[in-house]
């Protein structure tokens, strides 16, 4: 993978943890729709970033961010701060 291809993808993750984080048990439309970007592709994050544990899904459809997600989370606006 590109590097600038990397980061994107790095960024639209933090992107939709972030929505996540918002709006605990939020859809993929949601997210979306708060994102902009298209509900497939977050579709598709969604499925990494639950297969890495970073979110969780305790209903069909509803997503919620997991305590290691909000680690992630904190971490990486520490980095960029710094």
């Amino acid at each position: 993978m590109r590097m600038s291809a990397k980061i994107q993808v790095e960024l639209t993750a933090t992107q939709i943890l972030e929505a996540i984080q918002r709006r605990p048990r939020v859809t993929p439309i949601l997210i979306a729709d708060e994102t902009g970007m298209p509900p497939g592709m977050v579709r598709t994050i969604l499925v990494t970033l639950t297969n890495l544990r970073l979110v969780t899904s305790p209903a069909r459809g509803l997503y919620e961010i997991t305590p290691l997600g909000e680690q992630i989370l904190k971490e990486n606006k520490g980095a960029v701060k710094k």
